[in-house]
């Protein structure tokens, strides 16, 4: 034990905190993002169930390392952890890198799901997609694979720290270092987020939309940029080795939250897209009830002009069509997928207040893109 080293010392507080409230984040915009569409009155589509697939593998990680690891050790130094600390630790870690993978291609998918609903009638991203989507898979299968066969057998990763009857040295091998397979998995998934980041945006930009909203739709999809940020810091850590030596139970956990924070940072940016339109008419329904009093007379005479029934004050109660009708123009409004997900039917103006707001057609879209 190196001199002066203060065995009271925890992270444990810090690990569970952080990643918690990470996941919690990640399952809040995956609720908002369901809440959008019921809202929009549109259909689950495959970007959203590729979505709830990435929270199981994100649960599991935060979890298993949240509860199984911090009760074995983690957080505190080696000197001061149980003796099958390192065990507990070597098991935390190949859970964590498989479920690391699983979420990691599911969220990835997702976005590519959402960009093909948006521009499926372009050739050109098509194929871009149908690329990216297959290096995302054999990407995930290859990690997994790896995370398998890092030791042989698969158990002596952990079994070799077994307190009680530990695997001979005689008896397994394994063929790299744990900072060198988490560089070598970790590079080729941050090329794809900058990929993915870039890709959608000259299409954008040809929507046919006001410039306003173009500038608008722009910066949600750049938002997206906080991925590869997260990720590059997570390699920087890697390279720089600081998750390994002797006291590994006190330094992998800074690792650990760098790998909860890219994956549900994932989660949250992949459902952005459609959860800030819902949180706009939040905030729009919200200040409309403190506009002033003749907003509310305006209000009361447009609910006497329905039948006497009035609007209601909260987006989660009995909804009638005149409600409805706000509720979808003030999402669709601001969504960037909006156009296409809305049927002939629904192009038409709806109004709220004074402010008219018309859906721009989907032919027309597509024509404006294609040029």
């Amino acid at each position: 034990m190196p001199p002066g080293l203060d065995l009271q010392e925890s992270r444990k507080g810090t690990i569970i905190g952080v990643a918690v409230a990470l996941w919690c984040l990640a399952l809040l915009a995956v609720a908002l993002r369901v809440l959008s569409r019921r809202i929009k009155g549109t259909k689950l589509w495959l970007d959203d169930w590729l979505i709830f697939a990435a929270l199981p593998f994100s649960t599991t990680q935060v979890f298993v390392n949240v509860g199984y690891g911090t009760s074995k050790g983690l957080g505190h130094h080696l000197w001061a952890t149980p003796p099958d600390s390192l065990y507990a630790y070597s098991i935390d870690l190949f859970v964590s890198q498989c479920a690391f993978a699983g979420v990691v291609v599911c969220f990835k998918l997702s976005i590519l799901a959402l960009y093909w609903r948006l521009f499926h009638f372009q050739r050109f991203i098509k194929a871009l997609i149908w690329a990216l989507a297959m290096v995302i898979l054999l990407w995930g299968a290859l990690v997994m694979l790896l995370a398998t066969l890092q030791c042989n057998p698969t158990r002596a990763l952990w079994a070799r720290y077994d307190p009680v009857n530990p695997l001979p040295r005689d008896q397994y091998y394994c063929r790299f270092a744990e900072r060198n397979f988490l560089l070598f998995t970790s590079v080729p998934t941050l090329v794809t987020d900058i990929i993915m980041l870039i890709l959608p945006i000259p299409y954008i930009w040809k929507l046919k939309l006001p410039r306003s909203k173009r500038y608008g739709v722009l910066a949600t999809f750049c938002l997206g940029s906080f991925i590869p940020a997260v990720a590059i810091v997570r390699i920087i850590f890697i390279a720089q080795g600081n998750f390994v030596g002797v006291d590994i139970t006190w330094n992998f956990p800074l690792m650990m939250l760098l790998s909860v924070a890219r994956v549900n940072v994932g989660i949250l940016c992949a459902c952005l897209p459609l959860i800030l339109p819902v949180l706009s008419a939040i905030n729009r329904r919200v200040r409309s009830r403190h506009a002033p009093s003749q907003r509310h007379g305006a209000a009361h005479a447009a609910a006497q002009a329905n039948d006497g029934a009035p609007w209601p004050h909260t987006i989660g109660s009995p909804c009638g069509p005149p409600c409805k009708a706000w509720l979808r123009s003030d999402v669709s409004s601001h969504d960037a997928g909006s156009h296409l997900d809305a049927d002939s039917s629904d192009r038409r103006p709806c109004r709220h207040g004074s402010d008219t707001i018309e859906l721009p057609p989907l032919a027309a879209t597509e024509q404006s893109a294609k040029r």
